[in-house]
């Protein structure tokens, strides 16, 4: 199938048994767009492909380094910076955090989390008490989350408690209004670039009984 990469606007073909990063190819319909004259062209954007989505430095060298001998071609033209450690951190940070989002608003929603300030004394105490397990896990999965927060702002380095804590404030807890958290969830994804998650749509009475 053929795919546009995003970085160069290369058009490339790629087996279907490989699979294709989505945020660095995008899928070309038809399949009748017109080829780039280079005919390393195709080897070349998946030797980028594996190249960015490589973990060490040691890494991206030695992919580097292949493609170069294979072709001859330096992998990437003058003027073309590769992405730097921290900015792969940063991308797998952002992924990872748009999973746990995810799972954090379907745990959340689904079993009722939200309590407002009263409720969410009383939830709080029975969870203390061994008798509320699904605010533990959910409260669980919140707290795993502040690194993954920190890192996909952009701060790569060191993470200390007040910056986790700072960042944990967006997530809401058993203490926050059902709008509350309506409004924190979207927050927070429209913060980091991450699309809104999809409400189910209601059936109508045509729908549920065809």
């Amino acid at each position: 199938m053929k795919y546009k990469s995003t970085r160069t606007g290369e058009i490339v073909e790629i087996p279907d048994t490989v699979k294709v990063n989505p945020q660095a190819y995008t899928p070309v319909d038809g399949g009748n767009t017109q080829q780039t004259d280079n005919p390393n062209a195709g080897m070349k954007s998946l030797y980028q492909n594996m190249f960015n989505q490589a973990k060490t430095i040691k890494d991206r060298s030695a992919i580097a380094t292949s493609y170069k001998t294979s072709t001859g071609e330096e992998l990437f033209a003058s003027g073309i910076k590769p992405k730097s450690e921290d900015e792969l951190k940063k991308e797998r940070a952002k992924a990872e955090l748009a999973n746990t989002l995810d799972l954090l608003e379907e745990k959340y929603f689904t079993n009722k989390i939200a309590q407002g300030r009263i409720g969410g004394l009383l939830s709080n105490l029975l969870q203390k008490a061994g008798y509320n397990a699904n605010l533990t896990d959910y409260s669980s999965l919140r707290e795993s989350i502040k690194p993954t927060l920190v890192r996909a702002a952009g701060d790569v380095g060191a993470l200390n408690l007040p910056e986790q804590e700072a960042a944990i404030k967006s997530i809401p807890t058993e203490f926050s209004t059902l709008e509350e958290a309506t409004k924190q969830f979207e927050t927070t994804r429209r913060k980091f670039g991450i699309p809104l998650k999809e409400k189910k749509k209601k059936a109508s009475l045509e729908e549920i009984f065809q």
